[in-house]
């Protein structure tokens, strides 16, 4: 570790783009919310206080919604940083147990409990139906995902279009870390 600095740690990993699936499991749920919105209309006529509620708290989810899309993930000088639009998730890397990729089928028994499925990604709290744990979901595709493990026990499972790069560089962070931390 020799010649090492804190800034050849900080790197950026953009979540890219969403696949095919996400693209159309977000435009399902804007036709559904629009079908909705268009069925309250038909049932209630135009105006009145229903209306306007169900239009919005429709617009109110729908921006909770936008500003909770994951966009990228810093790997940072003491911890691993998941940006949101509005949101950063901090995992300080004291407080890191592990970090792996997983395959996609132990995605399998995964629900959705408070979050987005589909719509521009896939997070919020998930439960995982097999040991009855919440994750923390922050993915734009159904793809590629990796499994962080803190020391509290919480688990977090993001996606990335270069997932063994990200591993790899949150990997080199934590041994600097745990490095620069011993000389102290």
């Amino acid at each position: 570790m020799k010649g090492k600095t804190v800034k050849d740690t900080f790197r950026i990993f953009d979540y890219g783009r969403m696949d095919r699936r996400t693209g159309r499991l977000t435009a399902m749920w804007m036709a559904v919310g629009a079908l909705l919105l268009l069925l309250l209309w038909l049932l209630w006529g135009e105006g009145g206080y229903v209306m306007a509620w169900a239009v919005s708290l429709f617009g109110a989810l729908t921006l909770l919604y936008i500003m909770s899309i994951p966009r990228k993930v810093a790997v940072g000088d003491t911890a691993l940083e998941i940006r949101c639009i509005v949101e950063v998730t901090h995992i300080k890397y004291a407080d890191l147990r592990s970090i792996r990729r997983i395959p996609p089928e132990a995605m399998k028994k995964k629900s959705v409990l408070l979050g987005s499925y589909g719509f521009f990604g896939y997070y919020g709290y998930y439960i995982d139906s097999r040991n009855w744990e919440v994750l923390k979901l922050y993915c734009k595709q159904w793809d590629d995902f990796i499994e962080i493990t803190d020391i509290y026990e919480k688990r977090y499972i993001i996606s990335s279009p270069a997932p063994d790069d990200l591993v790899g560089a949150v990997t080199e962070a934590m041994r600097y870390y745990a490095d620069s931390e011993s000389l102290e």
